[in-house]
């Protein structure tokens, strides 16, 4: 499973974490209608940490802009 997640970091969608030149492992996602994106989340993790980001609304609406990915914003934070 961690070389699976590692390969995200590597040259998935998670990609962006491969600048913090840490030994990291992710899973981006997006979750969405019909009408566009309502979630998008990245979780990554070491032997010592564990960082989520979630942008998303409680009452499931559409994000801001159909172009945020779980490889777009969550990870650019995640990176930093």
């Amino acid at each position: 499973m961690n070389d699976m997640m590692k390969e995200t970091v590597l040259n998935g969608t998670a990609k962006k974490l491969s600048s913090t030149n840490l030994s990291l492992y992710a899973k981006t996602g997006t979750v969405g209608n019909k009408n566009g994106n309502t979630d998008a989340y990245i979780i990554s993790y070491n032997s010592d940490y564990v960082l989520g980001v979630w942008f998303g609304a409680k009452n499931n609406k559409q994000l801001l802009s159909n172009q945020i990915t779980g490889g777009t914003l969550p990870a650019t934070l995640s990176a930093n």
